[in-house]
């Protein structure tokens, strides 16, 4: 079973806090839920109905929603639902589900802003067939994957796949992960 988990391996957005921020999903101009490592497009700030008045919009959250075509300027959601750290060098991660986490419609999900040269680890799910080591993918047209290429195609996100390995949560293998590099946003 393909499973849809992001994690951070080296990103500028670990360390400039404006390249990380909160967005709400929508799909056919709809709350809906939204799978950890989609790549979304961001659009608007979102509505901000704390109080009556309309027209109010909340600072801190935009919309987004899947990319229409190829060539769309993207950020990467990271679902923070989970407790993790580094001890003794082993990366943990504590909590009821550790994988394919999903944010449900009408909550806000966190967001990372992607400069080239960032390195993230990305699960096969998130791949709309199997990436090859040394290859590239590429937006996929009305969905938050990516699809796997053989050779970039200049003027669109694309991530270069740098190497794989398997995915493993405590003792138990649940998929295959690819390390990837942003090559052109």
């Amino acid at each position: 079973m393909a499973t849809k988990t992001f994690e951070k391996a080296l990103m500028a957005s670990e360390d400039v806090k404006a390249f990380v921020g909160s967005a709400l999903y929508q799909a056919s101009s709809n709350n809906a839920p939204i799978h950890d490592g989609a790549f979304v497009v961001l659009g608007d700030l979102a509505e901000d109905t704390t109080y009556q008045a309309t027209g109010d919009v909340d600072y801190n959250v935009y919309l987004a929603t899947a990319p229409t075509a190829v060539t769309d300027k993207v950020v990467v959601i990271d679902l923070a639902n989970i407790q993790e750290g580094t001890i003794g060098g082993n990366d943990y991660k504590m909590g009821i589900k550790l994988y394919d986490l999903v944010c449900p419609a009408g909550k806000s999900a966190r967001f990372r802003r992607m400069v080239v040269g960032d390195k993230m680890w990305l699960t096969d799910g998130l791949f709309a067939s199997t990436p090859t080591v040394g290859k590239f993918a590429e937006l996929t047209a009305n969905n938050t994957i990516l699809t796997p290429q053989t050779s970039h195609t200049p003027g669109q996100f694309a991530v270069k796949i740098l190497a794989q390995t398997e995915m493993t949560t405590g003792q138990i293998a649940n998929g295959i992960k690819y390390l990837v590099e942003v090559v052109e946003l």
